[in-house]
């Protein structure tokens, strides 16, 4: 049995709340995104609409799907007496933990083989059913302060969904991705990575039409073991896109990220030193520290800190011109 405090490691719980707004997902599309086997659910139940997603089973809502995940030491599957306390609710659970039971409850289940790769697969598929744009960041440095202004950048004019916090991994994008209805226009999603191919399936997921990468830097050394193989990782984005024709906003200020930018016919280009379509000019600094820069003729005045943030202002803007 694990533990509230490790499952609460893992809480991302999705649930939309405003009149009339509402997943466009139902057991019928999770049945067939998922290949899973359905058990206790009846024909009628299959184009219910679900309400939506959750990992947390202490934050389940009813009309919700619990994925039942397993880590390293924790499982969800130890806490769905408390998911099936709510009423109309349905879970994903695993081939094995079905398997082991003397008798499977009367619940609403869905049965796959690995319940992690159901909830990405899941994601995938309810990303395309809806025909907007996605932005995916990455980089070593300033991804989360990077999403956050771009968002902000792109609410003046469209509804986005982005990664809340620091979401950016193999759980957190499908989840991401859960949060866009039919009112969304724009979605910005925040990548992360370990270890090589990451990158490439969380593109596979999220199927991003623009890319940005902030800066290649010795973030995850430990990993990679080189800045090289850190621009190598990185690169999988520039590949996807470059497969699918998409754009890319380059960081010209930046070597490595120049040089795998160079991958993606369609780019845009932004910098303080380097020749780009999007270049700023460092006028000052105040007396709290903050940036006061000029992109295209107007003055931008930053409100954070750090004479670094104006890198992460100048690609936010770049997206927004």
């Amino acid at each position: 049995m694990c533990s509230e405090s490790e499952e609460s490691k893992f809480i991302f719980h999705l649930r939309h709340g405003r009149t009339g707004v509402y997943m466009n997902l139902t057991l019928e599309d999770v049945l067939h995104a998922s290949k899973g086997k359905a058990l206790n659910i009846t024909r009628a139940s299959l184009r219910n609409v679900l309400q939506g997603v959750s990992i947390d089973s202490r934050k389940i809502q009813p009309g919700n799907l619990f994925f039942a995940l397993k880590g390293e030491r924790f499982d969800a599957h130890d806490f769905l007496d408390r998911v099936f306390a709510t009423p109309n609710v349905a879970a994903v659970v695993d081939r094995s933990w079905a398997g082991g039971q003397k008798r499977v409850p009367n619940w609403p289940l869905v049965v796959v083989d690995d319940t992690l790769q159901a909830l990405q697969e899941v994601g995938a598929f309810y990303r395309r059913k809806f025909n907007i744009p996605v932005l995916a960041i990455t980089g070593s440095n300033g991804k989360t302060t990077t999403k956050e202004m771009t968002a902000s950048v792109l609410a003046q004019k469209f509804r986005v969904v982005k990664t809340p916090g620091n979401l950016n991994n193999h759980i957190g994008l499908p989840l991401t991705l859960f949060e866009i209805t039919s009112e969304t226009e724009f979605a910005v999603v925040e990548m992360g990575a370990n270890h090589f191919g990451e990158i490439a399936r969380l593109c596979e997921i999220a199927d991003p039409d623009f890319g940005l990468i902030t800066n290649i830097g010795s973030a995850h050394l430990e990993y990679f073991g080189s800045v090289e193989n850190v621009a190598r990782a990185k690169s999988e984005l520039p590949d996807y896109l470059s497969a699918k024709k998409g754009v890319l906003f380059v960081n010209q200020d930046d070597p490595l990220a120049r040089e795998i930018g160079e991958k993606v016919k369609n780019r845009f280009t932004y910098g303080l030193a380097m020749p780009s379509d999007a270049r700023g000019e460092f006028v000052s600094l105040d007396e709290r520290g903050c940036v006061r820069f000029r992109l295209n003729g107007e003055d931008i005045h930053l409100n954070v800190p750090g004479a670094y943030q104006v890198q992460n202002a100048l690609a936010a803007s770049a997206v927004g011109l």
